[in-house]
């Protein structure tokens, strides 16, 4: 396959993230698409995209098109300020119906939502929990899905056929427990955000999604589109009470809106764009977004480190590298001070 793709003898190519490493070369990469974009971190797609250059025999750039259902800040940052033209397909396959989501907070709701998974398992569907955990922590309070499975079997679902998946189970056993849910063998399915992407189930037609605040929002968005999938009127539910407001807005704006880009433009508020490396000759190059200006700041510095820290260790490794000029960048504002002087911790 190798030798076919440096030859040009092999004319397309479908794989996985084994594309991004070095022994992969090109001919002429003339067209580049990405799936599922939202899944791939911005320096795998770039390393995509350079393959046409350097790694190819022509080196020239490749066409690029991303595809994703849920677009995430990123991608609409770049549609405002980048070279990213925006093709749109918002309408639902033949007969589907809109998504109903219901944030349930009440114990009353709770047990309204549970009651409708009893009520679309016993009209011949299915359904999902998904839970942010594998196990129990002592270090995080959250749902796991071993803990719940066990849970639900015994109390809400009872008398129901309850399976559980997730990413440390062994390839074998995922695959059994999928093909036993596809079957109709288990009714309900408990998992983490392994079923994110690939899982086409069209019966399967509400999702349950515990402490849904710990999940952001394209990863919600995307979960939720794990349903809806035929002509069924399907459900997602959310469970938990967000600790913080950021977390309450990102329940509110799923139970508003089914529409990916709508969210993306939530969520691009919510979290800014993200960080922005810059490498330098003895430069110091600081981005910050909006929503972590105060707090945590993101730093590339000429020894290519990079990391997250916290304001005052930052400023110490800058004074330490004795680098002569620092650039703080925010979405609001930029200023250019010298170092080693700036700023002082």
């Amino acid at each position: 396959m190798l030798d076919g793709l440096a030859s040009g003898s092999v004319d397309i190519v479908v794989g996985t993230h084994a594309l991004l490493t070095d022994d992969v070369k090109f001919r002429s990469l003339g067209a580049v698409i990405i799936d599922e974009q939202h899944r791939f971190g911005v320096e795998q797609r770039a390393t995509l995209r350079e393959k046409g250059r350097s790694r190819s025999t022509e080196e020239i750039d490749p066409d690029l098109l991303v595809m994703t259902a849920t677009p995430i800040p990123r991608t609409a940052a770049m549609v405002v300020f980048g070279d990213l033209d925006l093709s749109v397909l918002d309408e639902l396959p033949g007969g589907a119906k809109p998504i109903e989501t219901v944030w349930a907070r009440s114990d009353a709701e709770v047990a309204t939502c549970w009651q409708r998974v009893r009520d679309e398992v016993a009209a011949g569907r299915r359904a999902y929990v998904i839970c942010p955990l594998i196990e129990g922590s002592e270090r995080v309070e959250a749902t796991s899905a071993v803990q719940e499975r066990d849970r639900l079997v015994e109390h809400e679902l009872r008398g129901l056929r309850v399976g559980l998946l997730h990413g440390q189970m062994k390839g074998p056993e995922k695959e059994e427990v999928m093909a036993r849910f596809r079957i109709g063998s288990l009714d309900v399915l408990v998992a983490t955000v392994v079923i994110e992407v690939g899982v086409d189930v069209p019966e399967a037609s509400v999702i349950v999604i515990e402490d849904a605040w710990r999940f952001g929002l394209a990863q919600l968005h995307q979960l939720r589109g794990r349903v809806g999938r035929d002509r069924a009127q399907s459900y997602c539910f959310l469970l938990g009470e967000p600790p913080s407001e950021d977390g309450t807005r990102r329940l509110e704006a799923l139970v508003s809106s089914n529409d990916g880009f709508v969210l993306a433009e939530i969520d691009l508020d919510l979290r800014g764009e993200g960080h922005c490396w810059v490498r330098a000759s003895a430069v110091a190059v600081i981005f910050v977004s909006r929503r972590c200006a105060t707090t945590r700041i993101c730093c590339w510095t000429p020894s290519g480190l990079r990391a997250a820290w916290s304001t005052t260790t930052c400023c110490k490794l800058i004074r330490k590298l004795s680098t002569s000029c620092v650039c703080l960048l925010t979405t609001q504002k930029r200023t250019t001070c010298s170092s080693p002087e700036y700023p002082k911790a």
